[in-house]
This record gives structure tokens, C-alpha cells and sequence, in this order.
């Protein structure tokens, strides 16, 4: 959390916790809606844990590799983006794709 420059604490309420790794993820915080759906709800937030993982990894500069990383052993990959010297670049990635846009 201090990577984003976020304070700690939200790393231990679990709501606001999912709603930062959602922001970070670059998806949209209402997908937690889908929770109360019963069975299509379950799948579609399986499918967006997968999907995030993969930002996640594009957030701090890694590729689709780190990704699978995320997705099969999230312990260790996770720790790894914590304790390493990574910077969060997920901004800086997403207004370059939307200034392309515009051209």
C-alpha cells in the first residue's frame, strides 16, 4: 500500500481492501456487486480475479509471465512486488494507451 501511496491500514479491512486492488487493477469497484448474484455472480468474480491478476502485473511493469506468477502462486508473487523496488506504473501505462486513442 505504500507503493501507491495509500495507508496501511487499508490493508487489513477487507471491503476497502478489495476496492483498492480493484482501483489499482484499473477495474471498476461495483464489480463487488456481483457477489450477491448466486451462481453467475461466483463465476463472474472468478473471471475478474483472473483478469486482475493480469493487471495487476501490467500496474507494476511486468508482463503476462508475472501474471501466470499472480495466478498460480499469488503468495509468492505478491511478496515479490511488495519487497521489491517495482514502482506502481499503471497510470502512466493507462493515459499513454488513451492518449493513443485520441490520435
Amino acid at each position: 500500500m505504500a507503493k501507491l501511496g495509500k495507508s496501511r491500514f487499508g490493508a487489513v479491512i477487507p471491503i476497502y481492501r478489495d476496492i483498492i486492488h480493484l482501483k489499482i487493477c484499473h477495474l471498476s469497484p461495483w464489480l463487488l456487486l456481483l457477489v450477491f448474484i448466486p451462481v453467475l455472480g461466483w463465476l463472474m468474480l472468478m473471471a475478474v480475479a483472473i483478469i486482475g491478476r493480469f493487471e495487476l502485473s501490467k500496474s507494476f511493469g511486468h508482463g503476462f509471465f508475472f501474471g501466470l506468477g499472480l495466478l498460480f502462486f499469488p503468495l509468492l508473487f505478491r511478496s515479490a512486488i511488495a519487497f521489491s523496488n517495482d514502482e506502481y506504473v499503471g497510470d502512466e501505462i493507462y493515459d499513454e494507451n488513451e492518449d493513443e486513442d485520441d490520435d
